[in-house]
């Protein structure tokens, strides 16, 4: 049997172990969300989980991003858990039997995609305007994952094959203008992040994808690095 437990309080009164209580559900204050737990998890399970959903705060998507108690050591592992989740879903509806509609195509990859592009956004900002060395380390240091999901994702003949269902289907005329656009520029997307790309070239458009961005990281950094540098002394008050 399973039960409904406040994972957040659980946590914190019982902090060696998480253990089933019936059918009762804990809910405290309104904060926590509701997870089903079988029986009992180990105390490294239940500080995994404690850490992924309610410390980290680049995986809360509840509200306006919480800038101030972002550090460095949520990085990694906010983006491995987005990028798994990520190509979870993509996974799942790749390789589903249904005809691919709007509604159980179009708005999970969306909505699973939207949330690693928010939270990497974030770390991007916070990497331009309060850079430090660790949190260039970390920016850096999940570069190429993010990268390459990306590039992934853009040269998956699956997906790009379901989007043109989607277009060719009869249900393109109940989707609005909005929709149809968006549809038009995915199937875009995936023409110029290469789709229809040889094997071989798929591998050295990745590859050049990884580079760029690179590239692109290194050249901001020394931009970042001369403009910090940079001091220009008068001593002639007339200069003013």
């Amino acid at each position: 049997m399973f039960a409904n437990i406040c994972l957040h309080h659980t946590i914190v009164r019982h902090p060696t172990r998480l253990v089933r209580h019936g059918t009762a559900w804990s809910q405290r204050d309104g904060c926590c969300e509701r997870y089903r737990l079988n029986n009992f998890l180990s105390p490294a399970a239940v500080a995994e989980l404690f850490y992924r959903n309610v410390m980290n705060p680049l995986l809360d998507f509840s509200a306006l991003p919480r800038f101030s108690t972002i550090t460095p050591g949520h990085i990694k592992p906010a983006v491995e858990q987005l990028t798994a989740d990520a190509r979870a879903t993509v996974e799942t509806i790749a390789t589903a039997s249904d005809l691919p509609t709007w509604g159980n195509f179009v708005t999970p990859l969306d909505d699973v995609t939207e949330r690693l592009s928010r939270a990497w956004g974030i770390v991007g900002h916070l990497n331009a305007v309060v850079n430090s060395p660790a949190l260039r380390d970390a920016y850096n240091g999940m570069l190429p994952t993010v990268t390459a999901f990306w590039t992934e994702l853009s040269q998956d003949e699956r997906l790009f094959a379901k989007y043109k269902q989607i277009r060719a289907s009869s249900d393109i005329y109940a989707l609005n203008g909005a929709q149809n656009k968006a549809l038009d520029n995915e199937l875009r997307d995936f023409l110029l992040g290469g789709a229809e790309l040889a094997i071989d070239k798929k591998a050295r458009f990745k590859a050049i994808q990884e580079e760029l961005s690179s590239l692109m990281s290194t050249f901001n950094d020394n931009v970042l690095d001369a403009t910090n540098a940079f001091a220009h002394f008068v001593e002639n008050e007339d200069e003013l």
